[in-house]
C-alpha cells in the first residue's frame, strides 16, 4: 500500500483521471506572521495516528439489484444518499441510472457519510444482472 501523502504528490499515480485528492479543506483567520512573532514558542511536527472505526448500531450492509433501463437501485444504511455520483462514476453511467436509497437504520454519528459498499453493491448487481445482498462483519 502506498503512503497517502506520496499519493497526493504530482506525477503519483493516479487512481482515476479526477486524480487522488478527494476532497480538501482549509482554514485561515488572522495573521500568522504577526502571530508567530508573538508566540512564546513555535513546534512545527507531523502526527499520525491509526484510523479509527465508528461503532455504529447496525454493521455495514445493503442490498442492490438492476432495474429496466439500465438503472441500478441501491438499499443500503448511508448518511450521504449523494455518495449516488460516485457510485454512478465506478459504473461509466449517467447519474440518473443510479438510485440510492437510505432506510431509516440506527446510528452511525457520522461514521456512515463516506461511501463504502456502495459501488461493490452495485458493481455485482450490474455484473450478475440479480439481486445481490452484501453485510460486512465487525471484524
Amino acid at each position: 500500500m502506498e503512503d497517502p501523502l506520496v499519493s497526493a504528490k504530482p506525477g503519483a499515480l493516479r487512481i482515476d483521471e479526477q486524480g487522488n485528492i478527494t476532497k480538501q479543506f482549509g482554514y485561515t483567520r488572522g495573521n500568522i506572521e504577526e502571530g508567530f512573532a508573538k508566540a512564546a514558542a513555535i513546534v512545527d511536527e507531523t502526527f499520525r495516528t491509526q484510523f479509527a472505526e465508528h461503532a455504529y448500531l447496525e454493521p455495514e450492509s445493503g442490498v442492490a439489484w438492476p432495474e429496466s433501463g439500465g438503472v441500478i437501485h441501491i438499499r443500503c444504511g448511508t448518511q450521504f444518499i449523494e455518495n449516488y455520483r460516485f457510485v454512478a462514476r465506478v459504473l461509466g453511467l449517467p447519474h440518473n441510472k443510479v438510485r440510492l436509497e437510505t432506510p431509516p437504520l440506527g446510528g452511525a454519528f457520522g461514521g456512515k457519510i463516506s461511501t463504502t459498499i456502495e459501488p461493490f453493491l452495485a458493481l455485482l448487481a450490474q455484473a450478475t444482472g440479480s439481486p445481490v445482498r452484501l453485510a460486512l462483519t465487525r471484524e
